[in-house]
């Protein structure tokens, strides 16, 4: 409330100031869980039906400030997307399938810890599968370690015409 009623940018705000004395420990656990353990977590619940989008958006992050320092999400360095139709084409190469009606393929993301929080059910779909990579790569080197020899040669990494500055496309 006070970061809302301050107009306090949330891009400034880390987990000291976001205090949540009884989620926090429940948080903390469950990060150590994703690091070490099975690696991903749902929590499902929190109440954004009772808040506004900015509300939501900042209990979102505050979450997040729990899990590690939050990074871009593309070249225009958007810590928040949103999974949402705008009417995109998704046969143009530079379109961002989240834009689109269209089901996502399975992808990575340019991080350790993604975080997801559904504003709004989809009328239609919307359902997310998730996998750690790290969960992937270890039951990969026990099954067939020539499998991960694979992950470690060059590939190509499509930035979906999203090039930052000082970067190869």
């Amino acid at each position: 409330k006070n970061i809302v009623d301050n107009n306090i940018d949330i891009l400034t705000v880390s987990k000291n100031e976001f205090k949540l004395p009884n989620l926090g420990k429940k948080l903390e656990a469950m990060l150590q869980d994703i690091l070490f353990g099975r690696g991903f977590y749902v929590i499902k619940g929190l109440p954004v039906h009772r808040y506004s989008r900015k509300e939501s958006a900042i209990a979102y992050w505050g979450i997040g400030t729990y899990f590690g320092i939050p990074v871009s999400q593309n070249a225009k360095g958007h810590h928040l997307g949103h999974v949402k139709d705008i009417g995109k084409d998704p046969k143009n190469p530079t379109t961002r399938i989240y834009t689109t009606s269209w089901r996502q393929p399975f992808h990575t993301d340019n991080c350790d810890i993604v975080g997801l929080l559904c504003l709004k059910p989809a009328k239609k779909g919307g359902h997310s599968t998730i996998i750690s990579s790290i969960s992937l790569y270890n039951e990969m080197l026990k099954r067939n370690p020539k499998w991960v020899e694979t992950l470690f040669k060059p590939f190509y990494y499509d930035r979906k015409n999203e090039v930052p500055e000082g970067k190869s496309p």
